[in-house]
């Protein structure tokens, strides 16, 4: 079998079908239905209604599969012999615990393994439990793409269909996701289908309700969602999961979303939904199946089939889509921007923050949404915070950068593995003895009641920013006292992000030209307003 990228044949075989227009009980993922006439071929229905002399690609699989002290990968494989011909894909974690080579002969080969010849497998994290996963590329030679790789691509009718490797490096700018970006912009297809081991988010692990992250897999997602991907596969998770489409960031996407569904089924064990994400749709951690897929030239169907005795099932159909953008979906390194404020900061132990904000643009100047942004500067002493999501619908993102040794820092912002043509700098200059400010000053306030709004000070480096590290104790007393009055209230308050508030200060006598003083140790102490002080 041919190494990366893949391509498959259409494969030579015949779907049986009824003389006359079927009527599917499953309208939601109609298996293929002919409509012959005298002097026309047979026709299939897609399930956007359009009729298509071209038959659905038949595609079955799931992932977490054979064990040799279980049974469930005998029933699930027992209905892959039901499916006879049509490829396979599995989900990872082919064989537990450990992906060795007995296990591979003795646990898969018997059950699975009957179907290897026409089986397009992914690798798993059990897999490489083995050092490098070498009894999994031995087994399934060139079927599991490059040694060493485990990620391929190859077409399926009008689909293309993408591996990757979830176990390896993974990154903006790591080998994979850069082969990934060329094969994507090789294979413009309406229809695109990708399939490896982890999901980014899912509802099997921990409590709560916001579901669970594997961030590690993230720019997959950002990639590929960028590239108007229909539909991704997983596994990992011990259960079946259907999640509506969304955004990489997990925010719905009806028109260009990316429909995630996991199918953990293959047979090794059960799970249950204990943080569902607000995405899910469907989820079953008690029925061992497979998924089959009908994958049309402008749609798909799909179809989870339990094995014998079991009673949950889940269908449904979707139209392919575009690239989520007006625009080409291309990052553009030109278009897109970079920002940095301040840009003259001081070395106070990486504790002075530059905001860096990009700014996501394709190649017709459209906005990019959903764009993973890894950001970098030059020189030592960096402490960079990259953003906590993807670009947002405008396409920003923002993150931070401080430094702790002084010097001219080149910033570099990278969105999709794409480098941004434009660099702007830093300036870092050894940090003076910081300083305290009032950013809120005391106002007129009658005697006795409390002072408001609240009265802030900050901690600021020589620069006039705000030292966002800082967690010192400030201290507030009166100065100018014209009347003899008592300061009351809380006069001494940690800084919170380099900002103390003092919230309930109030003075019993009423006079004119009041001050207050703040002091923190060795800094340089501030000194407010005049204020007056009056009678209720």
């Amino acid at each position: 079998m041919p190494s990366t990228p893949h391509r498959l044949l259409r494969l030579g075989f015949t779907l049986t079908l009824a003389s006359a227009l079927v009527t599917c009980t499953d309208n939601t993922a109609p298996d293929p239905t002919a409509i012959p006439t005298p002097d026309a071929p047979r026709l299939f229905r897609t399930p956007t209604g359009l009729m298509s002399a071209t038959a659905p690609e038949i595609f079955v699989g799931a992932g977490d599969i054979a064990s040799c002290s279980k049974t469930g990968d005998s029933l699930t494989a027992a209905l892959l012999d039901s499916i006879p011909v049509v490829p396979i894909f599995t989900l990872g974690d082919n064989v537990y615990e450990n992906g060795t080579t007995s296990e591979f002969e003795n646990c898969y080969a018997p059950t699975w393994g009957r179907f290897k010849d026409r089986t397009y497998p992914s690798a798993g994290n059990h897999e490489y439990n083995t050092p490098d996963a070498t009894p999994y590329y031995d087994y399934f030679g060139d079927r599991a793409g490059p040694r060493g790789l485990g990620y391929y691509s190859f077409s399926l009718g009008a689909w293309h269909i993408v591996v990757l490797n979830s176990n390896i490096a993974k990154g903006p700018t790591s080998p994979q996701v850069t082969w990934l970006r060329q094969d994507l912009a090789d294979h413009p297809n309406q229809c695109t289908l990708a399939y490896f081991h982890h999901p980014l988010y899912s509802s099997t692990g921990g409590t709560g309700t916001g579901g669970v992250v594997y961030s590690g897999v993230r720019t997959f997602y950002d990639t590929l969602y960028a590239a108007g991907a229909d539909l991704i596969l997983a596994g990992h998770r011990h259960v079946y999961e259907r999640m509506a489409p969304v955004r990489p960031d997990g925010t719905p996407d009806d028109q260009f979303g990316t429909r995630v569904i996991i199918v953990g089924s293959g047979g090794i064990g059960g799970g249950s939904a204990t943080n569902l994400h607000p995405a899910s749709e469907a989820v079953n951690g008690n029925t061992r199946g497979v998924l089959r897929l009908h994958l049309y030239e402008d749609s798909y169907a799909w179809k989870f089939i339990p094995v014998t005795g079991g009673t949950f099932t889940d269908s449904g159909s979707t139209a392919c889509h575009s690239r989520p953008s007006a625009g080409t979906g291309v990052v553009s390194p030109s278009l897109s921007t970079v920002t940095v404020s301040p840009a003259r900061i001081s070395a106070s132990s990486g504790s002075i923050e530059s905001a860096i904000t990009v700014t996501a643009k394709d190649e017709s100047g459209a906005p990019m949404g959903g764009a993973m942004v890894v950001l970098s500067g030059s020189g030592a002493g960096n402490i960079v915070t990259q953003p906590s999501g993807p670009t947002n619908a405008d396409g920003i993102a923002t993150g931070f950068l401080s430094s702790s040794i002084a010097g001219r820092k080149v910033v570099t912002a990278e969105i999709s593995a794409v480098t941004i043509a434009q660099r702007p700098t830093i300036n870092v200059v050894p940090g003076n003895p910081a300083r305290l400010a009032f950013s809120v000053q005391p106002r007129r306030t009658t005697r006795g009641a409390t002072i408001s709004p609240a009265v802030k000070v900050q901690i600021r480096d020589q620069f006039g920013n705000r030292v966002t590290g800082a967690t010192d104790n400030l201290t507030i007393a009166l100065g100018r006292n014209p009347a003899s009055g008592t300061l009351a209230g809380t006069t001494t308050v940690p800084a919170v992000r380099g900002m103390a508030t003092f919230s309930d200060l109030s003075i019993d006598k009423a006079g004119k030209g009041y001050t207050l003083v703040a002091s923190s140790g060795s800094l340089t102490p501030a000194t407010s307003r005049l204020f007056n002080i009056t009678v209720p």
